[in-house]
């Protein structure tokens, strides 16, 4: 058994649930913020924008100071998650952001005629409307989390990424590059899938009602 390819395996999986989680809880607020261009809209345009215009691994590079801070150590599986929660919630933010403008407008007619406060506005109309394209919207951000994961080897992230450098390309073994590769791209497809799944499964229930 490949206990290196198992423990990478784990490691990536914890790549990839927190950022997911993070970006979730505050890609939502950061993207409504965004599209209702309240007085915090500047602030969190600015903000999505940096990260998405920072090249990745200088980004990783750049918050090793802060990571240090938080967890006393810039290396390690937990430490790499930072940089993913912030590029994860840039990057659902905007999914957020654009799931919302394409509701539809007499949707956003009615909740104002209903003068409902913004949070109702995001939370029981947009939010609803939307879900389908939000659970889609994420399945991508993970994909990208995905990616990026890989290139957390740099800071003792591990990973399957760390795993095919290390094992794999260093040594010069192809087959265990063809290995990491297979697993990523195993797991990709399967979020492909259950998002796709579940994305279709709001919708029926969207049809129903």
């Amino acid at each position: 058994m490949d206990y290196e390819l198992i423990q990478a395996l784990r490691e990536t999986l914890i790549m990839i649930t927190i950022p997911t989680v993070i970006s979730i809880l505050f890609g939502i607020p950061i993207g409504a913020c965004i599209y209702l261009k309240n007085r915090f809209s500047i602030f969190c345009n600015i903000f999505v924008n940096t990260i998405r215009s920072i090249p990745y691994l200088l980004f990783v590079i750049l918050l090793i100071p802060l990571t240090r801070l938080i967890f006393s150590t810039a290396f390690g599986v937990l430490p790499a998650t930072l940089p993913l929660c912030f590029v994860g919630i840039a990057t659902f933010s905007r999914f957020v952001e654009q799931s919302f403008c394409d509701v539809n407008t007499g949707v956003i007619e009615l909740a104002k005629s209903m003068k409902v406060s913004n949070y109702q506005l995001v939370r029981y109309f947009l939010i609803v409307e939307s879900r389908q394209s939000l659970v889609l919207g994420l399945t991508s951000s993970m994909i990208s989390i995905i990616s990026y994961s890989t290139v957390m080897g740099i800071v003792g992230g591990g990973g399957i990424g760390d795993y095919a450098i290390r094992y794999g390309y260093y040594e010069f073994n192809m087959q265990v590059v063809y290995k990491a590769i297979l697993c990523i791209v195993i797991l990709v497809f399967t979020i492909q899938i259950l998002g796709k799944k579940i994305s279709e499964i709001l919708d029926k229930k969207g049809i129903d009602k």
